[in-house]
């Protein structure tokens, strides 16, 4: 396996992951607990709210999965054979299946309502439960992202030898774009947003394969991007407030979204560079913070529900206050913690067995 230990990190990368993490866990979930507080008259006072967050959580999770195709295409820029292929299989899911399910297995049992469902449960259990919706039920809100990911790595052994070449990948995209529509169309299967989401992991393939970090640094890029991502925001921004007035078809949904997360890449990798600068050598907090993101995002919901469970405030803004001031620093350690002690497991058990061969 071609695999390049690449040392010196992509400082932009962890700025975005550090940023985005923090948005979904202070920002974008926090507002579901409050859902109590508001009536009729309140929802319209925070409208303009509501659906300016549905549009920056678009970006958002785009970014992420820009960023996951980015860097393991940088790992991992060729696969040669079936052996390495599943090399690259095994050590993603060695990587982020175990914490996974440890997640899911919270989730089910003690945090999502209603009675057991064992289909939906096996769909999780394999990662299955974006490709299987909604066939198997509806994928576990904040779990889905993980099966979205976990899918697209699933995919990544067939893109990355032919992301060498534009027009292969486009072709490639193309091709899988069309089945997996065809298989959602026909069988029932395959969530729309492993759709939605498909051509930023691509792009974000293309662009680590290939060394193109210094494209998104270009002023003809970042203001071409900033002049599709204004209209394409606003247009969003009508077709979430009002579905009757545009177009609302899945082909209009997925070229919109698309609009929305590809022309943000360049503006929002610049906005990191900025940052990046600021900070200049302080970095370590923001790369920690960054490194824990996946178990931040696997677990703050099931800090979220204990904090509820032991104390649920009286009002709305009381309880976001709640959830960010007490959740946020319980969420870093608890997800530090974790994600520390399955890095020893792993050091200690499959990583030495794996180099005693």
């Amino acid at each position: 396996m071609t695999l390049i230990d690449n040392k010196q990190r992509i400082f932009e990368a962890d700025i975005i992951r550090c940023l985005f993490i923090l948005y979904i866990i202070t920002v974008r979930h926090p507002i579901d607990y409050i859902a109590r507080f508001i009536d009729k008259a309140s929802l319209e006072d925070i409208r303009i709210y509501v659906l300016l967050n549905n549009t920056f959580v678009l970006i958002a999770l785009g970014m992420f999965i820009f960023i996951s195709g980015l860097l393991i295409a940088r790992r991992y820029p060729v696969l040669r054979d079936s052996k390495e292929r599943a090399s690259f299989i095994k050590a993603r899911i060695f990587r982020i299946y175990p914490l996974y399910l440890l997640a899911l297995i919270i989730f089910t049992f003690f945090i999502v309502p209603g009675p057991f469902e064992l289909l939906s449960f096996a769909a999780h259990i394999f990662s299955l439960n974006l490709l299987l919706s909604p066939l198997t039920g509806t994928p576990i809100f904040t779990l889905w992202f993980v099966g979205l990911i976990f899918s697209y790595y699933l995919l990544f052994p067939v893109v990355i030898n032919s992301s060498d070449r534009l027009f292969r990948t486009v072709i490639l995209l193309g091709f899988i774009l069309s089945l997996l529509s065809l298989l959602h169309k026909h069988l029932g299967i395959v969530d729309e947003r492993v759709i939605i989401y498909l051509p930023v992991f691509f792009i974000g393939i293309y662009c680590g394969r290939n060394g193109l970090m210094h494209v998104l640094r270009s002023k003809t890029v970042v203001m071409s991007s900033t002049f599709i991502l204004i209209p394409s925001f606003y247009y969003n921004l009508i077709r979430l407030q009002d579905k009757t007035v545009l177009p609302n078809d899945s082909l209009t949904i997925f070229i919109v979204c698309n609009l929305v997360m590809i022309s943000s890449i360049s503006p929002v990798w610049n906005l990191a560079r900025l940052l990046a600068s600021a900070l200049g050598t302080n970095r370590d907090f923001i790369s920690k913070i960054a490194y824990y993101s996946y178990c931040m995002y696997l677990f703050h919901r099931i800090i979220f529900f204990v904090l509820l469970k032991l104390y649920y405030p009286h009002s709305a803004i009381s309880t976001l206050l709640y959830l960010i001031i007490a959740g946020l620093p319980l969420t870093l350690i608890l997800s530090s913690l974790i994600q520390s002690g399955y890095d020893k497991f792993l050091t200690n058990t499959i990583y030495s067995e794996a180099s005693a061969r």
